[in-house]
């Protein structure tokens, strides 16, 4: 079930334009420790079931994970992003 899933998330990922994304897998075991030394932010991202987890982050803030792909498109089809909500109210 946990690969099946991977696969729906990482399929809805890359159905969509989404110009500047960046997408960042963080395996288990040695592989997801060696990128926690390169990148150490994602070392608290751990998924304690080992089930995939989707964190949609923008103005270097990361929501609460998404663990479907049903609550991953509800997140991609929200009409303005925050940041450009964020943008208009502040007039930039």
């Amino acid at each position: 079930m946990k690969k099946a899933e991977a696969f729906r998330i990482w399929i809805c990922l890359f159905q969509r334009f989404l110009p500047n994304k960046v997408l960042l897998l963080r395996p288990d075991g040695a592989e997801g420790k060696r990128l926690a030394t390169l990148s150490p932010f994602v070392e608290a991202i751990l998924s304690e079931d080992h089930q995939p987890r989707v964190y949609v982050c923008e103005q270097y803030a990361c929501n609460r994970p998404i663990t479907n792909v049903g609550q991953l498109e509800s997140a991609l089809h929200s009409p303005y992003p925050q940041s450009e909500t964020r943008n208009a109210i502040e007039g930039g």
